[in-house]
């Protein structure tokens, strides 16, 4: 089931949340659980895609030309 969806928009490059109605259908506890689990994924990929940018060798780069 879809909850909420994610809209880029360029001109602000800003991602705003659209809460869907089956997410608004749900019980306040719910959301809460689907948004605490929401947040737990999109910090595990922000810390991954952080890793995959930044690796060690290239903070070691950068330190070296500073």
């Amino acid at each position: 089931m879809k909850l909420i969806t994610l809209n880029y928009d360029s001109k602000t490059e800003q991602v705003k949340p659209k809460f869907l109605k089956s997410f608004n259908d749900l019980p306040d506890e719910i959301k809460m659980d689907c948004l605490i689990d929401a947040l737990y994924f999109l910090e595990n990929y922000k810390l991954d895609l952080h890793d995959k940018m930044y690796s060690e060798n290239e903070v070691v780069k950068c330190q070296l030309w500073v």
